[in-house]
């Protein structure tokens, strides 16, 4: 088993409200062939070679002997992954089956350059090493800006993943050279931040992306999912619209994910042949 490097590193977001004494530990690249066996920290707090920031949360039994799936939790705008993790709890709804990787964004996600897709593929390479993960099911769910991301990185990274699952993001360019890949979009129909509209219009960009018909079939009627037909593999597009409202809440609670379609993505993934 390769050590990996302590390193403690002082680093300033703007905007956030990062832990900045936490201690992180450096992941060198990737080597399929070396993953701990030792149950790791949740929760830590690990930097790339670059610099970047991201926290680690492994299922409550891990086992260095077996290979986990392994999901990215991209926060949305100018917030960083310690704090969209005590909010969203993504590892929660994984049924303590999969590892989740909350990065942090500098400041807000780059969407047209290469930074982050690059900050991406090193957080990849580096948790192949330290931790066993399952390359083949590398799943990525962004919410907000941080769907816009999420859009951002299937496109450009299809190969990389999965599958990938926005909610409440919209998807501002709809790239025509992105890869194929199955893409889960849920969208709450009183969001006035993102809209509904910008949900489905994000769903038919990737429909056409993965090859598919303009016809849908219903696919879980009591989330309001509808499904592509005819798409090319390995692409397909599910699309949820999340009717739920409650008056008592606060305006601003109608953009979020809620529970139970972060529940219902961990089950979409999951169930990805």
């Amino acid at each position: 088993m390769r050590r990996t490097a302590i390193a403690s590193v002082l680093l300033l977001f703007g905007g956030c409200r990062c832990e900045r004494n936490e201690p992180a530990t450096a992941l060198p690249p990737g080597d399929a062939s070396v993953c701990s066996i030792k149950q790791p920290a949740r929760g830590a707090r690990h930097v790339t070679p670059s610099g970047r920031t991201f926290h680690v949360w492994t299922p409550s039994n891990y086992d260095g002997t077996r290979s986990y799936p392994l999901l990215f939790a991209v926060h949305g705008w100018r917030s960083n992954g310690r704090d969209f993790q005590k909010w969203f709890k993504m590892e929660s709804f994984t049924d303590d089956q999969a590892i989740v990787v909350y990065p942090d964004a500098k400041d807000i996600w780059d969407l047209d350059g290469t930074a982050d897709l690059e900050f991406f593929d090193a957080m990849l390479d580096g948790m192949t090493n330290a931790y066993c993960i399952d390359r083949a099911r590398v799943f990525a769910i962004g919410f907000s800006y941080g769907g816009k991301m999420v859009h951002h990185l299937g496109c450009k990274r299809a190969e990389r993943f999965k599958g990938i699952s926005v909610g409440d993001g919209s998807w501002v360019d709809g790239a025509p050279q992105c890869g194929r890949l199955p893409v889960f979009v849920t969208h709450r129909t009183r969001d006035d931040d993102e809209l509904i509209e910008w949900g489905r219009d994000a769903a038919r960009k990737w429909a056409r992306v993965n090859g598919c018909s303009d016809e849908t079939d219903t696919t879980d009627p009591t989330h309001g999912c509808v499904a592509w037909r005819g798409c090319t593999a390995p692409g397909s597009i599910t699309f949820c619209e999340d009717t739920y409202f409650n008056d008592s809440w606060p305006h601003d609670w109608n953009h979020t994910i809620r529970e139970e379609y972060l529940r219902l993505t961990w089950r979409w993934f999951a169930s990805l042949p």
